[in-house]
């Protein structure tokens, strides 16, 4: 169940925290799926800044270099442990003053709602395995090495806009998802 760990050579260990993430076919915030699993929510704002290029996110969100894009990198906790770390790009030009706005206490997509009149409808999710960096590892307080689910996210709003990039890590061994996978089909035929 998570519970423990067990390493070849170092022993079993009791886990800091196993979370169950849920990424089935509703959006929800960090805070409100804390609160949730009965946990503290909590957030720390690592890096805010204004950037003028960025090779990926640039493109994915139609942002032509030189261009104002705002680039925060926030560390989420559960309980006072380390939960995943989130790099987020979205448009300074099209979103005026967010750079402003305290991302320690607010949700990013609450506050495009509600002071922007912009909402998210979908995103789109790719999850791929890594090893941490050095960094990182410090950061989300696990070992140098060890495995991360890395989820990266494209959201859109109404228009089919895209509003933000993000990166997110995940350590492996206190996180799981689930996902939901539906057949859609309309008629009898399997493709």
């Amino acid at each position: 169940r998570g519970k423990i760990l067990r390493f070849k050579g170092k022993g079993t260990f009791v886990n800091k925290r196993y979370e169950r993430r849920n990424f089935l076919n509703e959006m929800s915030n960090f805070t409100q799926e804390m609160q949730k699993l009965n946990m503290k929510p909590t957030t720390k704002v690592l890096q805010l800044e204004i950037i003028t290029h960025h090779d990926v996110a640039f493109p994915l969100l139609n942002i032509t270099d030189g261009e104002s894009c705002i680039h925060y990198k926030r560390l989420r906790y559960a309980d006072d442990i380390p939960v995943y770390m989130e790099d987020t790009f979205i448009s300074a030009e099209r979103f005026p003053g967010l750079e402003k706005i305290d991302f320690e206490t607010n949700s990013l997509y609450q506050v495009l709602a509600d002071q922007y009149h912009t909402e998210i409808v979908k995103a789109f999710n790719t999850y791929n395995a890594q090893v941490v960096s050095d960094a990182n590892a410090i950061l989300l307080e696990v070992e140098k090495k060890s495995a991360v689910h890395c989820v990266t996210t494209l959201s859109y709003d109404k228009s089919g806009e895209a509003v933000e990039y993000s990166l997110a890590y995940f350590p492996g061994g206190r996180n799981k998802f689930d996902v939901l996978v539906r057949n859609n089909q309309t008629s009898g035929e399997r493709r």
